[in-house]
């Protein structure tokens, strides 16, 4: 189990280590509005799931120049309260588990792929999900099974020779 467990970290790591050097940086930044009276806006609605995640100015003009909006490219932060996050190891290792347990994976796949507008970035989260849930996981599980029913075999020993030691002793008398 030991080796399922290291083999394991060391695909985090080398996944992590791998978003970190794709994408550290490149969710922090998003399309800012400033109405008349100086007040800043994150994006045109004020809601999480419509901020336009940016590399650089000429994103925000292409999408808002058709609203007539001029918008800047700043700094905000990482979305959803700064969790999906590849700006260090650490953060990447954590956002691979999320995505090898294929729990919001395509969510965040998919405000990556807003962020570069390429599918690069969709080939690193798809094999992460083959590589982290369909083989690391599934032989953890395989070995967790393993280890299940060699559990069982000595207990059904140990309850074979008690029941033997029971029987000769009803045959002693």
């Amino acid at each position: 189990m030991l080796d399922v467990t290291v083999l394991f970290m060391f695909m985090l790591i080398v996944f992590g280590t791998i978003g970190t050097q794709l994408m550290s940086g490149h969710l922090e930044k998003r399309c800012v509005h400033t109405n008349e009276l100086g007040e800043k806006f994150v994006s045109f609605i004020q809601d999480e799931e419509s901020e336009f995640i940016c590399l650089g100015q000429e994103f925000c003009d292409r999408h808002f120049e058709d609203w007539g909006l001029k918008t800047t490219c700043e700094y905000v932060g990482n979305p959803t309260s700064n969790t999906y996050a590849f700006d260090n190891v650490l953060l990447s290792m954590m956002n691979i588990f999320e995505a090898i347990t294929l729990e919001g994976w395509t969510d965040m796949m998919y405000t990556v792929r807003d962020t570069e507008e390429t599918l690069v970035y969709d080939i690193f989260f798809l094999m992460c999900v083959i590589v982290g849930n369909f083989i690391i996981l599934n032989l953890v599980v395989a070995v967790q099974s393993a280890f299940l029913d060699k559990a069982f075999d000595e207990e059904d020993e140990r309850k074979r020779i008690i029941q033997d030691k029971i029987d000769m002793k009803k045959n002693l008398r």
